[in-house]
């Protein structure tokens, strides 16, 4: 007997908002950590964003967040 179920997942995002105009953007993981590199070891960043931990720079904070969620499709058997 196969059921299906549906889980809900979350999809996150970076977020960069810019320190004097407050503007959001919404970037990659590769982008963030290209533009991260400059401040903090490449290894580390997805650590630290992993752990929520928001990031800053002269110019701009860098945080992971969740956008929204989507369901995921499990068979059980």
């Amino acid at each position: 007997m196969n059921t299906q179920k549906q889980l809900s997942k979350p999809i996150y995002v970076i977020v960069r908002e810019d320190n004097e105009t407050k503007e959001i953007e919404i970037l990659s993981l590769l982008r963030a950590k290209e533009t991260l590199s400059n401040y903090w070891k490449s290894k580390d960043i997805e650590k630290m964003l992993d752990k929520g931990q928001e990031l800053y720079t002269s110019y701009a904070t860098y945080s992971k967040q969740i956008m929204g969620f989507y369901k995921e499709p499990i068979i059980i058997s």
